[in-house]
């Protein structure tokens, strides 16, 4: 469980949803924090205090409604920041504070159920500091608050687990929820090789599944015992095979890479896509410092 969470708030449903999720994955004995951050106050607000910004004022309105909301758990200090970029602010207050986790919403376009990113969450997701929690749509309507009773964790068995398993496996244990390890044998990688002129396409998907059962039931066997844990190797692309597994599972666990924006550009990465098709919240962990 998270002892240091910091929630992006700005008053809307989503960031209500992300409350939600933050109750669901963080410690007892550790803390909330909500984060206002709001634009400075332009010349257009100083002459019409109509005009459609979140100021200071809007800020602390918000982030009073939210101590409203937590009432009853662990939300122990909320706090609004001026900036003109959202995401650097969050960004900033994760690292400056020591956060082991950062959770944000959806984008208000995102249909019930569904985890549907904005740009300044997208942004997040690859820069935080610490693993990146995305509440799906309509996550603070859920019933009798949010539980997470099983996990699904998508991981490379064949080259590296990566961070995401050990802190799967960790989330499950404390929350008492089952957890399921997925490895995907990529179909694209046996494209590639194959136009390479090495093998044949059969023989390369057959080498690389194979290759990724053998990785998996290493994997198994390294996992603590008296967990509820199941595996599967799926074929074809990443992206696809875990947005499929996220329609049965309460929380979804995977990776990240930290990309410059030029590099964003030109690589769309499986958490990117999976902000957009997820069934269920996703947990993005980032790559250990170097």
């Amino acid at each position: 469980m998270f002892r240091s969470t910091i929630v992006g708030y700005d008053g809307s449903r989503r960031a209500q949803d992300a409350l939600a999720l933050a109750a669901a994955l963080s410690s007892r004995s550790g803390g909330v924090t909500a984060c206002c951050a709001h634009h400075p106050q332009t010349v257009a607000a100083r002459i019409d205090p109509t005009e459609p910004r979140l100021d200071e004022v809007e800020a602390e309105r918000c982030l009073a409604e939210a101590r409203e909301l937590a009432h009853g758990w662990m939300l122990t200090e909320t706090f609004a920041i001026e900036a003109a970029d959202p995401a650097g602010a969050l960004l900033q207050a994760a690292a400056s504070r020591g956060a082991d986790l950062l959770v944000v919403g959806s984008s208000h376009r995102g249909r019930v159920g569904r985890v549907l990113l904005g740009d300044v969450a997208v942004r997040i997701l690859h820069e935080a500091p610490c693993p990146v929690a995305v509440a799906r749509v309509g996550q603070r309507d859920t019933s009798a608050g949010v539980r997470i009773a099983s996990i699904a964790v998508g991981c490379d068995v064949v080259e590296d687990p990566g961070p995401e398993l050990a802190l799967a496996t960790s989330l499950a244990v404390e929350l008492g929820a089952s957890l399921h390890v997925v490895a995907v044998a990529e179909t694209s990688v046996a494209l590639a090789a194959q136009a390479g002129g090495a093998m044949a396409f059969p023989a390369i998907v057959k080498a690389r599944r194979l290759a990724t059962e053998e990785g998996l039931a290493e994997v198994m066997s390294s996992l603590p015992k008296g967990l509820s844990v199941t595996g599967e190797v799926r074929e074809g692309t990443p992206s696809e095979k875990l947005a499929e597994v996220s329609h049965g599972v309460d929380l979804l666990v995977l990776g990240s890479h930290h990309y410059r924006p030029l590099q964003r550009l030109v690589h769309r990465s499986v958490a990117d896509s999976l902000a957009r098709h997820s069934s269920c919240p996703i947990l993005v962990v980032p790559p250990p410092v170097r």
